[in-house]
């Protein structure tokens, strides 16, 4: 299979598909890629949509700046990007090219590129507005990498946090989070995906979980984009 192909066969599995089942209308487009950079050598990408659904589709598309502050992601309005078209309809069975470029560009800066349906009023029927949330990072030049210190502690209210901070320069995503207690039994603490962003940090609120005693040493294990990484860390008091 030659390059093309094969960069072809792998976009095609990259595909997401949401559809929403409603008893009375439903609705249903896919997005490729599902995530969005963009090298330090190019201005632009683009995504195609596709409407799998036997009715036309109107879509907005909405870009904010994507930060983290006291380890919770924050959305604000952005004129860095321009996204083109911001609005659009699709045909059922066709498809739509957006393309995304830069007024701005920060290096290393992160945004979220929302795809929302808007919906159709149709007597007698219940509308669905599906949305989609898009990561668009904007690589630096040069190498790159994730550097990421953990910490884990109990809330007075009982909560467990786990947070990472990322002292790299580049974002890692986390789908699992496990602890190894001193007597070497796991637990798997966490399956929410989240992002931390380069320069940032992000916490996790386990919620309640069996009393940890501070300065008590514990091994947290973690499944992330950049592979499996571990932490030994000593619960805090706070």
């Amino acid at each position: 299979m030659g390059g093309s192909r094969k960069a072809a066969a792998h976009a095609a599995l990259a595909w997401l598909a949401v559809a929403v089942q409603a008893p009375a209308m439903a609705s249903s487009f896919q997005v490729n890629p599902v995530q969005l950079s963009l090298p330090a050598d190019r201005s632009a990408t683009s995504l195609l949509l596709k409407n799998s659904d036997a009715e036309p589709l109107s879509i907005r598309v909405q870009v904010y700046r994507w930060s983290q502050t006291d380890g919770k992601d924050v959305y604000t309005p952005t004129s860095d990007v321009i996204v083109s078209p911001p609005i659009f309809n699709v045909s059922p069975a066709s498809t739509q090219l957006v393309r995304i470029g830069l007024r701005n560009r920060i290096e290393g800066a992160s945004y979220r590129v929302i795809l929302e349906e808007i919906p159709h009023v149709v007597a007698g029927r219940i509308n669905v507005a599906l949305r989609l949330n898009l990561p668009f990072y904007i690589l630096r030049a040069g190498p790159t990498k994730a550097d990421i210190h953990w910490s884990l502690w109990q809330e007075p209210n009982g909560d467990t946090i786990v947070e990472g901070v990322n002292a790299g320069s580049l974002h890692a995503q986390v789908t699992e989070i496990a602890l190894t207690g001193p007597d070497g039994s796991q637990k798997t603490l966490s399956k929410q995906m989240g992002v931390i962003l380069a320069t940032s940090a992000r916490r996790w609120n386990l919620g309640k979980q069996p009393a940890i005693r501070p300065y008590t040493p514990l091994l947290l294990t973690m499944r992330t984009s950049i592979g499996p990484l571990q932490a030994h860390v000593t619960a805090e008091k706070r």
